[in-house]
């Protein structure tokens, strides 16, 4: 069976990773929000490290350099 990867907003993301840092169960707070245990025990991690963690992107790099791409979107 395939699996497929969790949806989750950056808000609920948030969320999960105060409460975590709050005192709650890791685990618990995974299944009410259907983020994964591994995801939210890195960003948990690095949220106590007190460093920034962005999302992973997929696919390929970018052909732009980063300013390129900045005021493409500006």
């Amino acid at each position: 069976m395939v699996q497929r990867r969790a949806q989750y907003s950056d808000e609920d993301r948030d969320a999960a990773v105060v409460a975590v840092l709050a005192g709650g169960p890791m685990k618990t707070t995974s299944e009410v929000t259907n983020i994964p245990y591994s995801t939210l025990k890195a960003y948990v991690a690095a949220a106590r490290k007190e460093v920034p963690q962005e999302p992973k992107c997929r696919g390929p790099p970018p052909l732009l350099p980063r300013y390129a791409e900045d005021s493409l979107r500006d």
